[in-house]
């Protein structure tokens, strides 16, 4: 009995060593004689991939990224100065005595050195750039990614509005320049690798992705920056945003921070807008872009009731400046821009980028709303003049409480409150107070608005305004047309119902 139990162990040992032989041979768990290794895991391949794409780009556009450095000439002179020790009490350690210059008591001058990125979009030299990166600057240097030589550049163009600049260099030898992208077409998520010099540190390669597009961050008149959170440092500007495929997408111009270093958010020039600049810049040595010659604000929901439009969308035109393309082609204080050629216009500052995108001598069919119906005019645009900051503004006698508890304190305007107020009005009410929480504040009047109109009535004193607000229903919301330095705004004003 023993001998065949013995046996039956064995013979079940044996069996379930085979069964263990087949279900590994099934899982393919048994190394074979010259059988691949097993495949890896998916997300291991994927990673590795993305791996390669960054090295893969590093690699590509690091060559074609310049490290920019300037000296400027800072005249101290009259005022308070303070002596050395003052100094780095004041402001701190050697930071600024590095990249500055320690201001010593007394007159005289001291070079002021700064530092930013550039890169090559032309292979005989030519370097786009931040203009505030080289702007007054007495000298520029530029330094090549692994190349310790230095090299003079003289500045080509340069471009405040925008924010950039042509630099060009001379090396004797053809450089690697850029492989542009199409900005238009990014999406929010997509890959963004920024490269350049922060802090001096040359050839630093940072990653991120694109957080928002069209960002205003108050820089121009043609804010339409790229939001990204890649690593952008005091440094980087003027370097190149690229995306996965190694393609510039973005100029990188700005951050925002509370700590003057890196805190998530950063900014960049689209490249598409950069594009035509640069050719501008290159040619001519300045930007030419086209120009109506219109002051104007944004269409809203109060200001489409009060005009009885159904548009919710579009941009009012506050003002027409004289002899300009705007005035011959027939176009009025009150027309509301719905189309520039086929383009809808949603806004203000798409305006002004589709208008100063098209250039001057062009011929655009410009759409309005004009007393509630559509109206095609032909405009011959001029070239901008350089003195114009952007078409878009804001925009002796009794005094008292005006009816209907509006929040308001009003004054007629006289010669003394007109030169105060560096009034273009001969006539109307002063805004001397506004009350808090009041339809006037909601309105969005402020002290020392001059109201030249209400619901389409000319205002030349308190006395016009108020018979024109006693005139109006509860509820009804009037258009106020008020002049705010030197220029008008047009605003909604609803009048209570008690």
């Amino acid at each position: 009995m023993k001998t065949k139990s013995r046996l039956a162990i064995v013979m079940a040992l044996i069996c379930g060593v085979i069964a263990g032989i087949v279900i590994a041979a099934k899982l393919d768990l048994l190394p074979r004689g010259n059988a691949e290794p097993p495949t890896k895991p998916k997300h291991l391949i994927v990673a590795e991939d993305l791996q390669s794409a960054f090295v893969h780009v590093s690699e590509a556009v690091k060559p074609s990224v310049v490290n920019i450095s300037t000296t400027k000439t800072v005249k101290m002179g009259g005022g308070m100065m303070l002596d050395d020790k003052q100094f780095k009490e004041f402001f701190g350690d050697d930071f600024f005595d590095k990249f500055f210059g320690a201001p010593g008591g007394g007159n005289r001058d001291y070079k002021q050195q700064s530092l930013g990125s550039g890169f090559i979009v032309k292979s005989d030299g030519y370097i786009l750039t931040n203009n505030h990166v080289i702007e007054q600057a007495d000298e520029i240097k530029v330094k090549m990614s692994g190349d310790d030589k230095e090299y003079t550049a003289k500045v080509i163009g340069s471009d405040k509005n925008t924010d950039l600049a042509v630099i060009k260099i001379d090396t004797g030898k053809k450089l690697p320049e850029v492989a542009f992208g199409d900005s238009d077409k990014l999406r929010i998520g997509e890959w963004a690798i920024a490269i350049g010099n922060p802090f001096g540190l040359e050839s630093t390669v940072t990653a991120g992705i694109i957080s928002a597009k069209s960002r205003t961050i108050g820089q121009g008149p043609y804010d339409d920056f790229i939001q990204t959170d890649a690593a952008i440092n005091p440094g980087n500007s003027g370097g190149p945003l690229v995306n996965i495929n190694g393609e510039v997408i973005g100029v990188n111009s700005a951050i925002y921070s509370q700590s003057g270093g890196y805190m998530g958010i950063g900014f960049a020039i689209p490249i598409n807008m950069a594009k035509d600049i640069v050719d501008d810049l290159i040619s001519s040595g300045h930007v030419s872009r086209g120009y109506l010659g219109i002051y104007f604000q944004d269409l809203d929901e109060k200001l489409a009731r009060a005009y009885k439009v159904d548009a919710k969308e579009g941009v009012l035109i506050t003002d027409v400046i004289k002899d300009t393309p705007a005035e011959k082609a027939g176009l009025k204080v009150d027309d509301i821009i719905v189309k520039l050629n086929n383009t809808k216009i949603k806004e203000g500052k798409q305006l002004q980028l589709e208008v100063a995108k098209i250039g001057k001598d062009q011929k655009v069919k410009v759409t309005v709303l004009r007393d509630g119906k559509e109206k095609v005019f032909t405009v011959t645009l001029a070239e901008r003049p350089e003195e114009i900051a952007g078409e878009q503004r804001g925009g002796g006698g009794e005094t008292g409480q005006p009816a209907r508890n509006l929040g308001l304190s009003l004054k007629n305007l006289d010669k003394n409150l007109a030169n105060q107020l560096e009034s273009k009005s001969e006539a109307g009410a002063v805004v001397m107070s506004v009350e808090q929480g009041s339809p006037a504040e909601d309105a969005e009047i402020a002290q020392g608005d001059i109201i030249v109109k209400a619901d389409r009535k000319p205002v030349e004193s308190v006395s016009d305004f108020v018979k024109i607000i006693k005139t109006a229903k509860p509820g009804e919301e009037l258009l106020i047309v008020v002049e705010r330095r030197g220029y008008n705004r047009f605003l909604v004003l609803k009048i209570p119902e008690k």
